[in-house]
């Protein structure tokens, strides 16, 4: 059995691994998959005949994507704590920031139009252009929904593709349910509309998201500092000589020599020291 961790790319919460476990896991090559959303890997336990080729695909099937990087399994443990791929962290955080404060600026008006704000508080904001407060209502709410709530019905119909119940589903049938109901009361039948509902229930959730991405962003970027202080080449003994091989390459048992101002490669035992 071999051991492959991969860099996942197109995760988008928590749950959204859940599908990529459970299809790889049918695969009878296949004998484990853990992910880790915090790092962006996965850690697949397969039949050495499977390719990395091979579990690309697997991925692709599931609707994910695969970085080319693959680590061997003497250097697993290292990267399930910090390594991932594709989009940079920052730029995952900086992109749900923008999907939360466009529908937000929105969802303030759509508020302020809503039958709740105007029957509760006996105010009517002036309409522009001789709208109703329905028809400005969906103007204003239809960016919001579509453009901010984009990446959750993406990974709701990856989860749905695999046959798994995520929380991208869960956000998508709450928030579409509401504006679709709305758009049928505005132009298809008189009812009640609940744009501000689907637009301020958007903004909440996509708040909770961009702060679980700084989170995921300050720990993925602390974590990748302390394994850049381990160095990419280390002097090691073989059959008696020292020699400079790569970091990677380090087997159990391997005696490796530490000079004056190296850093310390791999965790091990002192087995001799020369005096000063």
């Amino acid at each position: 059995m071999k051991t492959t961790v991969i860099n996942l790319e197109g995760i988008e919460s928590v749950l959204s691994p859940a599908g990529v476990e459970k299809q790889l896991c049918k695969r009878s090559c296949i004998h484990s998959v853990e992910t880790n959303f915090m790092t962006g890997t996965a850690t697949v336990r397969h039949d050495a005949s499977v390719t990395l080729s091979e579990i690309k695909g697997f991925v692709a099937d599931c609707g994910y994507r695969c970085s080319d990087e693959c680590m061997p399994e003497h250097v697993v443990k290292v990267h399930e704590m910090g390594h991932g791929g594709g989009m940079s962290m920052k730029a995952m955080m900086l992109d749900m920031r923008n999907r939360f404060l466009i529908p937000f600026m929105l969802a303030i008006p759509v508020f302020l139009y809503s039958p709740l704000f105007t029957q509760v508080f006996k105010v009517q904001l002036p309409l522009p252009f001789g709208l109703s407060n329905e028809v400005l209502s969906f103007l204003l709410a239809t960016p919001a929904v579509l453009y901010g709530g984009w990446v959750f019905y993406v990974g709701a119909w990856h989860g749905l593709k695999n046959r798994t119940l995520n929380m991208a589903v869960l956000v998508s049938l709450s928030v579409l349910a509401g504006y679709l109901f709305s758009v049928a009361a505005t132009f298809l039948f008189e009812g009640q509309v609940f744009y501000e509902a689907a637009a301020m229930l958007l903004a909440f959730v996509l708040f909770g998201h961009w702060m679980e991405m700084r989170a995921r962003s300050n720990a993925s970027e602390a974590i990748q500092a302390l394994i850049n202080l381990a160095p990419p080449k280390a002097t090691v003994f073989r059959d008696g000589q020292p020699v400079e091989r790569p970091t990677s390459e380090l087997v159990p048992n391997d005696i490796v020599l530490i000079r004056p101002g190296d850093k310390i490669p791999v965790d091990g035992l002192i087995i001799e020291a020369a005096p000063r």
